[in-house]
């Protein structure tokens, strides 16, 4: 009784999972598709559309440099929730 129940947590959590995996696939292909439409619009504008193509790559960088750091704090993050005090 008790392992049937807990199989049917699994499957619960791996549908979960795998929803949320597409739900951020989703957005993932939906930013992308806006970031190029706003490059394509930028370039006609020559003079002030390169301004905003410096603002997009400049917080691209930001982007790149928090994610890095975030990954590598989730290394220090698993070390400090799983040794016992």
């Amino acid at each position: 009784m008790i392992e049937t129940i807990s199989r049917q947590a699994v499957v619960k959590e791996e549908k979960g999972a795998s929803m949320e995996k597409v739900g951020y696939a989703i957005l993932l292909v939906a930013s992308v598709a806006w970031l190029v439409a706003i490059v394509i619009e930028m370039i006609p504008l020559f003079p002030y559309g390169t301004i905003g193509l410096i603002v997009l790559v400049g917080v691209g960088f930001l982007f790149a440099k928090v994610l890095k750091e975030r990954l590598e704090a989730a290394k220090g993050d698993r070390y400090s929730r799983d040794v016992k005090r």
